[in-house]
């Protein structure tokens, strides 16, 4: 079965990206609102996209987190998510997955992305991020750090002694990143699929210098520096990346596995594959097989 999604391309990211810079130095918009919708596009994905009732098998989640920023304040925030408990005895893994940034869980249904990860044959658990679907709140990186330490909290208490996998692909990745960092030595194992190697990084790339007019207050809540949680991570997983990505370059994964802070890691090169066709491409389903086998 194939997954369906949106083809972000990279001539229409950048004829987009172009745009929205181009209004913004017209008019007088300002930076941090641009970074924020560009990284973060809730409102477009969930008018696209609306959230049905959980689908047969699954239940709704609901969690209430408190998210702390780097300037000493905080905000009250619940995420929405679903969990299929598939039964199973004790060593039944539970995998947790973090979508990208164009997708809610309306789109996980519709693009089949949500039946394929039910082929695992393991307890599946998604959450959309703050802000998307019916989750409250805005997105930034202490938020997505937030909800995954409650997801995981959550799920021990749900499905206690279950082995606890983490999976994320593209901003989902650093997601599931920074959960892998946190709570490494409670979680059994993770897989970060197209994941780049910082926002900073990935920013200038595409905006160029247009990036360092982006406010420091915004970019201090939305680091997602991958190389240097990378160093600090020990427990073992799996980084898969297409070589062919032009959205995040596949130099971005390597550099992240590279730093990564175990020799049992694996990297597994798609060859060919692009940034939203990984999906489709079976050895990317018979490699996560063997991470939850382990």
């Amino acid at each position: 079965m194939d997954w369906t999604p949106f083809k972000l391309t990279r001539r229409l990211f950048m004829q987009v990206t172009t745009l929205a810079f181009a209004v913004v130095f017209l008019t007088g918009c300002d930076w941090e609102k641009i970074a924020q919708d560009g990284l973060y596009p809730a409102a477009k994905v969930n008018e696209k996209n609306p959230v049905p009732d959980a689908p047969a098998g699954y239940e709704d989640v609901f969690l209430g987190i408190n998210v702390q920023y780097p300037d000493g304040t905080s905000q009250a925030m619940r995420v929405h998510g679903w969990l299929k408990d598939i039964g199973g005895s004790a060593t039944t893994p539970v995998v947790i997955f973090f979508h990208g940034n164009g997708m809610n869980l309306g789109s996980m249904v519709s693009s089949n992305l949500l039946k394929m990860l039910e082929d695992l044959n393991s307890h599946v658990a998604v959450m959309d991020y703050p802000g998307y679907g019916k989750s409250t709140g805005q997105p930034s990186e202490p938020a997505m750090l937030a909800m995954s330490n409650a997801t995981v909290d959550w799920l021990q208490a749900r499905l206690p002694g279950r082995p606890i996998y983490v999976w994320g692909h593209s901003l989902g990745a650093s997601v599931a990143m920074g959960m892998a960092y946190h709570r490494q030595h409670e979680i059994a194992g993770w897989a970060f699929t197209s994941i780049w190697s910082s926002l900073d990084q990935l920013a200038h790339k595409h905006y160029g210098n247009n990036w360092d007019n982006v406010p420091a207050s915004w970019k201090a809540k939305n680091v997602y520096n991958n190389v240097a949680l990378a160093r600090g991570l020990t427990l073992p997983g799996f980084v898969h990346h297409g070589d062919k990505d032009d959205i995040i370059p596949f130099e971005m994964g390597s550099s992240v596995f590279n730093a990564l802070a175990n020799p049992a890691s694996a990297m597994l090169t798609l060859t060919g594959r692009e940034h939203n066709d990984v999906f489709n491409d079976p050895r990317l389903w018979d490699a996560m097989r063997e991470l939850l086998q382990n």
